[in-house]
């Protein structure tokens, strides 16, 4: 069964990246992040698809589209 809900540390630790970064892009609205009791907690579908328009975005990079 997949978790509901990551740390920070978790997400962070899942995408190879520090948990600044997390905490970055929950600040700029780029990761929808939840606040369970004092936790900021992410999704792991939030994560996904953080993911998947990052790589979208490397694509159209390369090939020089926009």
């Amino acid at each position: 069964m997949e978790r509901l809900a990551l740390s920070i540390k978790e997400a962070a630790e899942l995408v190879s990246l520090s948990p600044w970064t997390i905490r970055k892009w929950i600040s700029q609205g780029k990761l929808a992040a939840t606040k369970l009791g004092r936790r900021v907690c992410v999704t792991p579908d939030a994560l996904r698809k953080l993911v998947e328009q990052g790589s979208n975005n490397s694509t159209k990079e390369e090939t020089g589209q926009r």
